[in-house]
């Protein structure tokens, strides 16, 4: 499991293939298991993610579920069409 000290690398070699269309569903851990630091990391590496994908309606689509003790749809897919909406 990644920890708040590791950094995402994504070759270079693949960042072409993040501009396809997609949908993404983030979901994120902040249930009492999961300290605040590393859920900050987590939003850290989602933010990383978004910031290379094309998102709008017609390409790459992102919704976010955060759990604890239950699950909540923070965003749907359909919500946000730019990278700043999100």
């Amino acid at each position: 499991m990644a920890t708040a000290k590791e950094t995402l690398e994504i070759p270079s070699s693949s960042l072409p293939q993040l501009k396809r269309p997609r949908d993404v569903i983030f979901v994120l851990d902040s249930s009492g298991s999961i300290s605040d630091q590393d859920f900050n990391a987590a939003l850290k590496f989602t933010r990383r993610i978004v910031g290379l994908l094309d998102i709008s309606q017609t390409h790459t689509r992102v919704a976010l579920v955060n759990y604890g003790t239950t699950a909540k749809v923070e965003f749907s897919l359909h919500l946000h069409s730019t990278e700043d909406d999100v």
